[in-house]
């Protein structure tokens, strides 16, 4: 593989995503993680969760709150090179979004371990931006499950990356 150049593109790009239940044997989820700088992907991560997920929704928002971690930790690097910029991070699982917009406890979300709740705090502060993909166009899906070749080798473009 080798590395094309975009000038264009935003400093800062992250897209998340997660397969629920996945790991026949115990149920686990996967994350899948994607950070690109100028277009160029710098960090791929195919990742096993560490809790069994009771929801696609929760799934999700583990893999959100992996994804929000390793893009502050991108976004100090960069400004140690003075490019200062907020993280966009890609996601496609609409209830987990939203439940980054309430920060209150519920019935459906009390299970759900502090340390994820990370994300909302970034989100408040303005640390990362979230923004809604559609599933087709995120990125991180190679991370997370078999492709067919065609969908594959379009997203080895999209990932700056060549065969």
């Amino acid at each position: 593989m080798t590395y094309k150049y975009n000038t264009n593109a935003i400093p800062l790009r992250v897209y998340s995503d997660s397969s629920f239940a996945s790991t026949l044997t115990d149920r686990h989820s996967y994350t899948g993680l994607i950070i690109q700088t100028y277009g160029h992907s710098v960090i791929w991560r195919s990742k096993k969760q560490k809790t069994v997920s009771d929801s696609t929704t929760v799934a999700e928002y583990v893999a959100l709150a992996f994804a929000s971690k390793q893009s502050i930790w991108v976004r100090r690097g960069l400004a140690l090179l003075n490019i200062n910029t907020t993280p966009t991070i890609h996601f496609d699982n609409q209830a987990a979004v939203k439940l980054t917009e309430n920060s209150g406890v519920s019935d459906r979300t009390k299970h759900i371990d502090v340390k994820y709740h990370l994300v909302r705090e970034l989100r408040d502060k303005g640390d990362i931006r979230i923004v809604s993909v559609d599933t087709k166009d995120n990125l991180a899906d190679v991370c997370t499950k078999g492709l067919v070749r065609v969908l594959f080798e379009g997203f080895l473009d999209r990932l700056g990356m060549e065969t």
